[in-house]
């Protein structure tokens, strides 16, 4: 890997950092901590899926795709009735590698279905 593309992985990394932990120390605030490891496993699939087609945040579409999953992503975490305390870190890993699969496969069929209407 070229020292260009190292630092704008590291800055990518630091700014959805920035950008997940006030969600991570508002869910403290409003007392609900069972929910950190969910959002944060969340956030960050979906921020290796927006990394991995981040050639394309020059389309509409794509940001309208993200927004989407953002949006879908919220009430599954509120709804789903998460135990408050140690989950097994290989259960998480799965849940996460399987979230970002689903997400590179969603953005991935919109990109087929935008491409096409070009």
């Amino acid at each position: 890997m070229d020292k260009q593309s190292n630092s704008k992985s590291i800055l990518f990394g630091l700014v959805a950092g920035i950008i997940i932990l006030p969600l991570v120390l508002m869910l403290n605030v409003i007392g609900r901590p069972e929910l950190d490891y969910p959002v944060l496993a969340s956030s960050v699939a979906i921020a290796f899926a927006v990394r991995a087609y981040w050639k394309l945040r020059s389309r509409l579409w794509f940001w309208v795709t993200v927004f989407a999953i953002v949006c879908v992503h919220v009430p599954l975490i509120l709804l789903i009735p998460w135990k408050a305390g140690w989950i097994p870190a290989p259960i998480t890993i799965l849940a996460s590698i399987a979230d970002l699969a689903m997400l590179l496969g969603i953005i991935g069929f919109v990109s087929k279905l935008m491409s096409a209407t070009e």
